[in-house]
């Protein structure tokens, strides 16, 4: 009997192992895979974010809405422009006369005023400050002109607001129609800063003052007129 050496089992070759790979990584493309995914990514995450500045600015809208309602039923818009500042607009130069307290129509006294000219910005703001009651305001307007690029627009645009010690209680943007010629008036159109407050009565109470003022002074012009008209008429013999 021959001693034979024990035979080992034969072992298989050992398949090579795969590096890891995401689940999104092929190996047709694995660039275009990832720049794919990529791509996804940013889609969803700009979708989100849309999302996100849309809820924000529809909030934002409600209450830009509210304050335009509030202030024009309230009264406020109007009490200011026209109102208010076409009143006071001249005052810096106008106060330069002795009459001048004579055609103030409300109970002030003027603190002083001023004109700004930017001509690079092509605008002019006037500020004048003055007192009521207790409290200081100041009113600011920027006359911002008409839009260059708008040749159909016969609009004159601006800003006013209403300050007092450097806070803005409320600030509208107005516009001017100009094709009305010495009829055009400044209205109100839009609410960019409002700040409830005591100045709202002190508003409403200055706006009845101006415009009581001058229905008085209409009423007496009339008036007038109709006495020296039936001076010079004689109806029967």
């Amino acid at each position: 009997m021959f001693w034979r050496p024990k035979q080992q089992p034969q072992q298989m070759p050992s398949a090579p192992v795969d590096e890891w790979k995401p689940d999104w990584v092929h190996d047709s493309d694995p660039e275009k895979t990832i720049a794919d995914a990529l791509r996804g990514y940013q889609e969803q995450f700009y979708e989100k974010a849309k999302n996100a500045l849309n809820r924000d600015a529809e909030a934002a809208k409600k209450i830009v809405a509210r304050a335009n309602k509030l202030v024009g039923d309230s009264g406020l818009g109007p009490a200011l422009a026209p109102v208010l500042l076409e009143h006071v607009q001249h005052w810096p130069s106008w106060s330069t006369h002795d009459n001048f307290y004579e055609y103030v129509r409300f109970p002030t006294r003027y603190i002083g005023g001023s004109y700004e000219q930017d001509k690079e910005c092509r605008t002019k703001t006037t500020n004048v400050t003055f007192s009521y009651r207790a409290a200081l305001y100041t009113v600011k307007f920027i006359d911002q002109g008409m839009t260059p690029w708008a040749t159909d627009d016969l609009n004159w645009y601006g800003t006013v607001e209403l300050l007092s010690n450097d806070l803005t209680l409320l600030g509208l943007d107005i516009r001017q129609d100009v094709s009305k010629g010495d009829a055009a008036r400044w209205r109100w159109s839009n609410v960019f800063a409002f700040l409830p407050g005591p100045w709202m009565k002190d508003l409403v109470e200055i706006a009845a003052h101006i415009d009581g003022s001058r229905e008085r002074e209409w009423a007496e012009n009339r008036n007038k007129d109709a006495i020296e008209r039936a001076a010079k008429i004689k109806l029967s013999e």
